[in-house]
This record gives C-alpha cells, sequence and structure tokens, in this order.
C-alpha cells in the first residue's frame, strides 16, 4: 500500500511540477514524507475525518493535481556532494620513520 501511495505522490509531482523538477527530488525524503503521511492519516478514526471520503473515478485526477500543487519541494531536492580531492602522494618511509607512542613516552621519562 505505502509502494502504491509513493507512485501516486511521485505522479501527483511529475504532472503538476514538470519534468525538470521532479527529477531533483530525492526518493528518499519523498518515500519518508508518505511514510510520516500515511501513518498519521491511519490513526484517524472516520467520524474525525469529516466530509473526507475517496472521491469517485474521474475526480481522483483533480484531486491528485491539487494536492500536488500544494507540495513545496523546496526542502525534498537530492544533496549531491561535490567532486572527490584526490589524495596526495605517499612519502616513503625511508626519511621518516615511525616512531610508537610507548618509545616515545620512555624516551620522555629518562
Amino acid at each position: 500500500m505505502a509502494a502504491n501511495a509513493l507512485a501516486v505522490v511521485k505522479q501527483a509531482l511529475r504532472l503538476t511540477h514538470g519534468e525538470e523538477e521532479f527529477e531533483k527530488l530525492s526518493g528518499y525524503y519523498l518515500a519518508d514524507e508518505v511514510a510520516g503521511t500515511t501513518g498519521r492519516w491511519t490513526c484517524w478514526s472516520r467520524p474525525r475525518m469529516g466530509g473526507l471520503g475517496f472521491p469517485a473515478g474521474g475526480q481522483v485526477l483533480g484531486v491528485v493535481r491539487g494536492v500536488g500543487a500544494v507540495v513545496r519541494t523546496g526542502g525534498l531536492h537530492k544533496h549531491t556532494r561535490g567532486p572527490k580531492v584526490p589524495q596526495p602522494p605517499r612519502a616513503s618511509g625511508k626519511d621518516r620513520h615511525h616512531y610508537s607512542t610507548y618509545r616515545l613516552l620512555q624516551e620522555g621519562q629518562t
């Protein structure tokens, strides 16, 4: 059921905000938002939902577009990381010998 809800939300955002904006959206953030929202809806009782019922077949597209139009997509964008910085080449151990902490502590005590 959650996968179906996510598919409906994705299609609504694609229809209302366009393909270019849809490509910027993170699947993780969308799924997290749908999971949080559907969890809140399931704990409502039927009388508490008021007049909110299921729309008839022809009205579904209008409801989906209406919901998609009010979604602020700025907080759902992907965060791409910058390019990796190459590591400097390693220096050989000939000039720089390793001193263990134990040896340094022993030399400091004498």
